[in-house]
């Protein structure tokens, strides 16, 4: 009899034990649900403010965002609590999580600060596999977590079978606990049941939205290559519809502002000749500006690179740009003592990359005040050259630096009326150097004046 009633409160301790490890793992897969359904918020708040662009829609995603250490925090301690080795995994979980989180910042980062639609595309395909790769991971953890349950029911049901063999045979007087016994785990079977169609539900949800998700991209990626391709179309038709004419207007007007077949009859009008030529040749520039960044941006700019002396490019470059600094009042000082003799440069494109450096230099530097070129080998690559454009005139803001980058925005009104340029050059020059496999660094300061750093 004394054997029959410990075997039964064993048995009893065990199905207790059992159900209670049943509700920890519940409490465990409730919070799993949360988790995904603040991660399903957060796309929808990040949407939202993709579309309407506005301060509010921006503070609904950050509250919901700020949500996710809490709900970290609350994962670990039932986590701990359902199982004590089970931290690896919870880790595993939060990490993808956090980095779901941090792929919709940086999207969002993107979009403020009006990047190339390929990079935006790009990051926006890395946000979509880090939230798609953290549903696994949580749907992956609700499976493992349901199959513990099932156990822990498992044994429940065995030591309930041995507790109620015990009873019979030992003529003992706790039916009534066996029957509370046989309720606890009639309700944790149900529990059970109801966990498993969660995971079943959540794992259709899961590959519903992945394919959904996919699908969507493929048809951003096949109206952005349409949009491409009506791009190209209308630039090559602007290219020969424009240039055509223009070189045209700027023939004739250069033939009437040097009297080139004789004297005018007023001389107002060749002064009006000179006004004709020199808009003429900044549409022409600002064309072709176009047409360069349009294919730096579709990848389809072609680098030769040759044997060539990067101090002859400066000169040329220099030379080029000597009539607008002498109108300017700078003075430019080559400083190529340390110059490679000879280099693999794309001599065309280096030299365009000078010419854009120099002349942003002459319109925002001060009138009688010295713009530097240096020319030296790079420090990081033995073979490359680095070239360093720096100029005393009035500097820019980190705000105002972060425009200047981006193509057609301007530094601020005044000062780009006042010095002229399409709004191109920095942009048009800091790709040109990636796509030649450089590196471009540019710094600057308020009444100091700008440094930019060139390394092919």
């Amino acid at each position: 009899m004394t054997l029959m009633l410990a075997l039964q409160i064993w048995a009893g301790f065990g199905v207790i034990s059992s159900t209670r490890a049943v509700a920890d793992g519940d409490a465990l897969m409730r919070e799993t649900d949360s988790l995904l359904h603040l991660l399903q918020e957060a796309e929808v708040a990040q949407g939202r403010y993709l579309r309407l662009q506005t301060a509010r829609a921006l503070d609904d995603y950050r509250r919901t965002r700020g949500s996710a250490p809490v709900a970290f925090g609350q994962l670990a301690r039932l986590a701990e609590a359902e199982q004590p080795d089970s931290g690896a995994g919870c880790s595993v979980m939060t990490a993808m999580l956090e980095e779901a989180f941090r792929s919709m910042d940086r999207v969002i980062d993107l979009r403020q600060g009006r990047p190339d639609d390929e990079v935006l595309m790009a990051a926006e395909a890395r946000q979509m596999q880090a939230v798609d790769l953290a549903r696994q991971q949580i749907a992956l953890a609700q499976t493992q977590i349901g199959q513990r349950i099932s156990a822990r029911l498992t044994a429940a049901d065995e030591n309930f079978t041995i507790a109620a063999g015990a009873s019979l045979l030992g003529f003992s007087f706790a039916i009534p606990s066996a029957i509370a016994m046989f309720r606890r785990l009639r309700r944790s079977r149900e529990q059970e049941r109801h966990l498993r169609l969660q995971v079943e539900a959540a794992n259709l949800q899961l590959e519903s939205r992945v394919a959904v998700r996919t699908a969507e991209l493929l048809r951003a990626n096949r109206a952005l290559a349409d949009a491409n391709a009506v791009k190209d179309r209308f630039l090559a038709n602007m290219s020969h519809e424009l240039r055509t004419p223009l070189n045209a207007v700027i023939g004739f007007s250069d033939m009437i502002a040097t009297e080139m077949l004789g004297p005018v009859g007023n001389p107002r009008y060749t002064g009006y000749a000179r006004d004709i030529l020199a808009s003429g040749r900044h549409l022409l520039a600002l064309i072709e500006d176009i047409l360069d960044l349009s294919r730096i941006q579709a990848g389809r700019i072609d680098i030769d690179p040759v044997e060539t002396s990067p101090r002859q490019l400066a000169a040329e470059a220099m030379s080029i740009v000597s009539t607008m600094a002498r109108d300017a009042g700078v003075e430019i000082v080559l400083e190529a003592d340390h110059a490679p003799d000879q280099a693999r440069l794309d001599a065309r494109r280096v030299k365009q990359v000078l010419i854009n450096l120099l002349t942003n230099a002459i319109r925002y530097g001060n009138q009688g005040g010295e713009i530097r070129l240096g020319i030296a080998p790079a420090e990081a690559a033995p073979h490359a050259v680095r070239f360093v454009v720096e100029d005393g005139g009035a500097g820019m803001t980190e705000a105002e630096l972060v425009r200047a980058l981006q193509p057609f925005e301007q530094v601020s009104a005044d000062r780009q009326r006042r010095a002229g340029g399409t709004g191109l050059g920095l942009p048009l020059t800091r790709l040109l150097v990636l796509a030649h496999g450089g590196r471009f660094d540019i710094t600057s300061r308020p009444g100091v004046g700008t440094r930019v750093v060139v390394e092919i």
